[in-house]
């Protein structure tokens, strides 16, 4: 797998799990199919790095859902009082959290 642990910016949007200073343990794929396999097993809860067209953020799942064009997830972050805008697609998703170290 791929490993990436970067520093936590101060968001704050994450407080309660990890914040500034911080570093996140993710783990990617450089395998496509790995990619997929790893995508397919994230579960509401779940915290992942996901990108949009301005942005990288790392939130949690808040809902899985499907629609017209496929499967999609829902994000928040833990001290947001909303979730984020718009569906993120599997193909958005690049990295799993899987630990913090604080």
């Amino acid at each position: 797998p791929k490993i990436w642990i970067p520093y936590i910016p101060d968001t704050n949007s994450m407080d309660g799990v990890f914040d500034f200073g911080n570093n996140n343990i993710l783990i990617s794929s450089d395998s496509p199919d790995d990619q997929a396999i790893l995508i397919a097993s994230l579960r509401v809860g779940d915290i992942a790095v996901y990108k949009t067209e301005t942005m990288y953020a790392i939130h949690r799942i808040i809902k899985i859902g499907h629609d017209g064009k496929g499967k999609y997830f829902i994000f928040k972050g833990d001290n947001n009082a909303s979730a984020d805008p718009g569906k993120i697609r599997p193909n958005q998703v690049f990295y799993v959290s899987v630990g913090t170290i604080y």
